[in-house]
């Protein structure tokens, strides 16, 4: 047998013996939050963040901020977003950050890692929303979730405006918090 012919059975050989197994290694899981926002088009408004904390209230992972606070918009607004400031510790965060989006339903995920992109342990966090409605006027979420051999479980959730003049808000409603099963490929190849 000549070595081109040897070749291509050591090729054919090597293919048939691996396959992509479908099964993944573990569930992989994900947190879910979604609103219906409604854009403004006044000053001090249109602008929040969702982040993830500890049980102990540190910091762990900002999920999204809108580009104007994750650019340091906070010294040119010190009254913008100030519980998610004071979880930073007023420090730059990099983190997935965008344009104010257009009004409609938002859908935004946590991979239940860190802002190193390390898996958390097992243990409570807390899901955060914060936004400004108006100058000194918040929306506040939070969601309650426990996280044991790697799924997490929603807990309580609850919602309030604050600031000096809580007033009547439109801007973000019908927030729903959801665990899923991770959208992302979990595929291996494995070779026998």
């Amino acid at each position: 047998m000549n070595r081109i012919m040897r070749l291509i059975l050591l090729v054919v050989f090597f293919i048939g013996s691996c396959s992509v197994m479908g099964a993944p290694t573990a569930s992989v899981y994900e947190v879910v939050i979604s609103f219906d926002f409604k854009k403004h088009f006044k000053l001090a408004t249109n602008q929040f963040v969702v982040w993830i904390e500890n049980g102990s209230g540190e910091h762990v992972k900002t999920v999204f901020v809108t580009e104007f606070m994750a650019k340091n918009g906070w010294t040119k607004r010190p009254d913008g977003l100030v519980e998610w400031r004071k979880a930073i510790h007023d420090q730059p965060v990099e983190t997935i950050s965008g344009a104010t989006p257009h009004s409609g339903r938002v859908e935004l995920v946590w991979d239940l890692k860190d802002a190193n992109g390390y898996t958390i342990p097992d243990g409570d966090y807390t899901l955060r929303l914060e936004a400004n409605t108006a100058w000194k006027t918040y929306f506040e979420y939070k969601c309650l979730i426990s996280i044991k051999d790697k799924q997490p479980f929603l807990g309580d959730a609850t919602q309030q405006i604050t600031g000096e003049k809580p007033l009547k808000q439109d801007m973000i409603e019908n927030v729903q918090t959801q665990t899923r099963k991770s959208r992302k490929a979990n595929r291996r190849l494995q070779c026998l």
